[in-house]
């Protein structure tokens, strides 16, 4: 079955390559996901803000753009889009991150075989690679929570609460630098609720990134 799956990748993604290509944005015809005068994303770069105390990092600005390309890759597994994005944070000037590893925010295994692949592990892999910081895969999310990009902040907190375990002995993490890892940040609920679980049994700094940072969820969600 995961044979078929990765097959059912390459295919698609063979499909995406050699079909005419159309803008994301307005559809015309052009040889980039997004057209010149669509394109939001051509000169992202690591910004930075307070964030109940931590420090969080981020590229984009939630946009027009980023949420027609990650619906394209999280809904119609456009592995051509995902590449598209992963190929701009290759192209981002590198800065200093003093962790000790960064930990991806965790899809239920459920969620995992319907995709066939890891979205954040495949989108950030390389560039942190290059930042020589190891991933760790700390949590585990065993609650199957629905999608939560049209719920209320109340209503986010319930669905998520207590939604994350464990998936190794903490023990050794103790002290540590992390740096928790998302795609995109809405309310900021998911990573909370992730942080309130590393900090039951961690004395550790965590800080957070994600490729892209709701700067006003009231405004854009309420």
């Amino acid at each position: 079955m995961r044979k078929f799956s990765y097959l059912k990748d390459y295919f698609n993604l063979i499909f995406t390559i050699l079909q005419p290509r159309q803008c994301l944005g307005c559809n015309h015809f052009t040889d980039e996901i997004f057209c010149e005068k669509c394109d939001k994303l051509t000169s992202i770069s690591i910004s930075s803000m307070d964030f109940n105390q931590r420090t969080y990092y981020f590229f984009v600005e939630y946009n027009k753009q980023i949420k027609i390309a990650f619906s394209e890759i999280k809904f119609n597994s456009n592995r051509a889009v995902l590449f598209y994005l992963k190929s701009k944070l290759l192209q981002l000037e590198r800065r200093s991150f003093r962790y000790d590893y960064w930990v991806p925010v965790p899809y239920h295994l459920n969620r995992l075989k319907r995709r066939g692949f890891n979205l954040i592990k495949e989108l950030f892999a390389d560039f942190f690679d290059e930042l020589n910081i190891p991933c760790l895969d700390l949590l585990n999310r065993y609650k199957n929570t629905k999608p939560l990009f049209d719920k209320p902040i109340n209503e986010r907190k319930k669905i998520l609460n207590n939604a994350f375990s464990f998936s190794i002995d903490p023990t050794n993490i103790k002290g540590k630098r992390l740096l928790l890892v998302d795609d995109i940040v809405t309310s900021g609920s998911t990573v909370k609720e992730c942080i309130k679980t590393l900090e039951t049994k961690l004395n550790c700094k965590v800080d957070i990134f994600s490729y892209s940072k709701v700067i006003d969820y009231d405004k854009k969600f309420n």
